[in-house]
């Protein structure tokens, strides 16, 4: 939704903050899994992916840190099974496209953020306008 390699999939707007922050750990995700993602076959890659996605969601993991999902709107299990399905699949495919460049000495330094969505999200949505102002202040 806002990582310009997923799908152009609009979801809820009331779960907007909590998709900005989970795709914030995703391109982190996404970024790791390069180092290691040639030897693994599509199934071990989800796996794999899906593992490392439960864990630095957990924010006794010390990945993220304590409060980083307090304050919004947390979808449910199914929700985020549903965003699983939906996006892994090009997550994958990303981390597969950055070890390549990695391998061919062209790795890209470019944001992988879609920062036009999230500007006309923002004005669109007061409550992930106000996500955005309050997150900022940190």
């Amino acid at each position: 939704m806002f990582l310009l390699y997923l799908s152009d999939r609009n979801y809820e707007s009331r779960y907007l903050a909590f998709i900005l922050r989970l795709e914030t750990i995703v391109a982190g995700v996404v970024t790791e899994m390069a180092k290691r993602i040639e030897t693994l076959t599509d199934r071990e890659a989800a796996d794999s992916f899906a593992d490392a996605l439960a864990h630095a969601l957990d924010v006794n993991s010390g990945v993220v840190p304590k409060g980083w999902w307090d304050n919004m709107t947390v979808p449910s299990i199914d929700w985020y099974q549903s965003y699983l399905s939906n996006e892994l699949p090009l997550m994958i495919r990303e981390a597969r496209r950055i070890a390549a460049s990695k391998e061919n000495g062209a790795e890209s330094k470019t944001d992988p953020f879609d920062r036009l969505k999230i500007r006309r999200l923002a004005h669109e949505d007061a409550a992930f306008q106000q996500f955005l102002a309050r997150d900022k202040s940190k």
